[in-house]
């Protein structure tokens, strides 16, 4: 298997394809879509949106956001299919982004361009079944995070690919720049869309790594590494559970992970691209200050009340 996707894919051709299975998603997301709120979180998402009000923790505040955008947008439709439409847009972007990076995968294996015909109909089919699998559709005809979730981790994976395809020696940081950001802006979509991070981060470090592999250095570092990681989490996890803020843990061992990585790798990428980084993570963050913001002015619904510093955290972190 080539490390890259091969050039035997056209490239007009696989847009056109890739813009077609997103429009032709959509209609029949449309035609199928919830006309009014549904069961369960549905309606709070649809009314938040409406009104500028903090759902349930961790609050989904870019969700909320772009739920007031669809709202206004909307033109006179109900508040109601306006947001159950922006679901419908979000899962129909994630069905294409699945055919996208799909085919690239599926490119990979490809020997001769008469093999292109694989690449096509594997994307299509796995994109047919992700839009109408049964909990897929569901989620997309309704007030739901999870379309924006699978979009945002379906464009990750996409943009990783892209950059595997373009470079393997660090040549485009430009690309993992824009990684980091979407990463922290579907944060504040769900915050699941992290969950991909460490496999992104290891198609990300594995060249750095492959040719020191079969060294004892490697070996002993990677050993140290993981001690401490899991020291990390152990520690913080009896921290978390006095401080009653369970994923205390969960996010000092990525910052534990990040700290590594710097310490491994700063040699490899200019500081200026570590200071770059910080700063798209903390513009993909700043949603979140909407929390803070418009709990301030007590709107009719504000769950949880994040109006100060350490009532945020706690919201933020349940």
């Amino acid at each position: 298997m080539n490390l890259k996707p091969q050039p035997f894919v056209n490239k007009r051709d696989n847009s056109i394809i890739a813009f077609l299975i997103f429009v032709g998603t959509l209609v029949v997301y449309w035609l199928t879509l919830a006309r009014s709120l549904s069961f369960w979180d549905a309606g709070e998402y649809i009314t938040c949106s409406s009104i500028l009000g903090i759902p349930h923790p961790p609050g989904n505040p870019f969700y909320i956001l772009l739920g007031r955008f669809s709202t206004i947008l909307g033109l006179g439709v109900p508040h109601a299919q306006a947001v159950n439409f922006l679901s419908a847009v979000l899962a129909s972007l994630a069905v294409m982004f699945t055919y996208l990076f799909t085919v690239k995968l599926i490119s990979m294996w490809l020997q001769n361009p008469k093999q292109a015909y694989k690449a096509y109909l594997g994307g299509f089919l796995a994109a047919f079944y992700t839009a109408f699998s049964y909990t897929f559709w569901t989620n997309a005809i309704e007030a739901e995070v999870y379309s924006g979730l699978a979009f945002i981790i379906n464009l990750i994976v996409w943009l990783t690919l892209v950059w595997v395809e373009k470079s393997r020696d660090f040549s485009h940081q430009n690309i993992l720049l824009l990684i980091i950001y979407v990463f922290f802006l579907g944060f504040g979509i769900h915050q699941t869309s992290l969950q991909i991070a460490p496999a992104i981060l290891f198609i990300v470090v594995y060249p750095l790594l492959r040719d020191n592999i079969g060294s004892k250095e490697f070996w002993s570092r990677l050993i140290i590494y993981l001690i401490s990681l899991i020291g990390i989490y152990l520690i913080f996890n009896a921290v978390g559970k006095q401080l009653q803020i369970p994923a205390l843990s969960k996010y000092m061992f990525a910052l534990g992970s990040v700290a590594l990585m710097y310490y491994h790798l700063k040699e490899k990428f200019q500081k200026k691209i570590w200071l770059l980084g910080i700063l798209f993570i903390l513009v993909g963050l700043s949603s979140h200050i909407y929390l803070l913001v418009r709990s301030e002015l007590q709107p009719f619904i504000n769950e949880g009340n994040p109006h100060n510093i350490p009532m945020f955290i706690e919201y933020v972190l349940r």
